[in-house]
C-alpha cells in the first residue's frame, strides 16, 4: 500500500527530515554535494524552496515550502532515497552472514 501523502499546505514552512536506520548516508564531501545538486534539482522541479538545511553522517534536515498543494510530498518522495542512489555510496552490511559448521 503506499504511503499516504504528507500534511504540507502551500505556503507554510517545514521542518523535513529522513534518517536510514541510522546508517551512514554521507561519509565523503561529493556525497554531501551530489545530495545537495539533487535536491536543487528536484527542487525547482517540484516549485519547492528550500531555506536551510544540515546535513549529519546518517540523516539530513530541510526548512523547505512548497509553492502549491502535494509540492512538498513530491519533493519527499524524489529526495527521500538520495543518498543511497550516489555511485560511490557502499553502504555497511547491518550484520554478518550466520556460517553453519557440520559436526564431524
Amino acid at each position: 500500500m503506499p504511503r499516504r501523502l504528507r500534511f504540507a499546505p502551500p505556503g507554510y514552512w517545514l521542518h523535513l527530515t529522513r534518517s536510514n536506520n541510522k546508517q551512514p548516508d554521507f561519509s565523503t564531501d561529493a556525497d554531501r554535494q551530489h545530495f545537495l545538486d539533487l535536491v536543487e534539482l528536484h527542487s525547482q522541479e517540484r516549485d519547492v524552496r528550500v531555506a536551510a538545511y544540515t546535513l549529519m553522517s546518517n540523516h539530513f534536515h530541510l526548512v523547505a515550502v512548497g509553492d502549491h498543494q502535494d509540492a512538498i510530498s513530491h519533493f519527499m518522495r524524489e529526495v527521500r532515497h538520495l543518498p543511497q542512489c550516489h555511485p560511490t555510496h557502499h553502504r555497511p552490511r547491518l550484520a554478518k552472514p550466520l556460517l553453519f559448521v557440520r559436526p564431524q
